[in-house]
This record gives C-alpha cells, structure tokens and sequence, in this order.
C-alpha cells in the first residue's frame, strides 16, 4: 500500500505559527498575503456561521514552520 504524504503534513493554524516565531497574527496574515509564507485555505464548512464570501481558514505547514526556525537559529 502506498502512503499518502499529504496525511503526514501537519497544517498549523495562524495563532499557532505567530505563538511558535514569538510574531502578532496580523504578521503572519501579512507574510501570507505578502507570498513570503505559503499557506492553504482548508475550506471546511464551519459550525459558525460565515459570511457569505467565506474562504475558508488558513493553515501554514509545520515544515515551512520548522524551517524558519531553523534559518533563525542559524543566524544567531
């Protein structure tokens, strides 16, 4: 059986990307809409109800997370 490597990708929400880089959300959205973070909107209908141009939640892959970190840590 093959294994599905987009199931093993853990997608971190917004508030958990700015708690891990010690960033304000407002960063991270502006990285986003910047391109300077890759980021997906997982479209999942929400038990809030939305507006009605709904996107659906952005979420950043840990990996591009880590690795951010890791270029941090290799500045200092």
């Amino acid at each position: 059986m093959e294994d599905n490597k987009e199931a093993e990708i853990r997608m971190l929400t917004v508030k958990e990307v700015a708690n891990r880089l010690g960033v304000s959300q407002s960063t991270v959205y502006r990285w986003v809409q910047d391109g300077e973070l890759a980021a997906e909107r997982d479209k999942k209908p929400s038990p809030v109800k939305r507006k009605r141009n709904y996107q659906g939640n952005i979420r950043i892959p840990e990996g591009l997370v880590d690795a951010m970190l890791a270029g941090e840590q290799e500045a200092a």
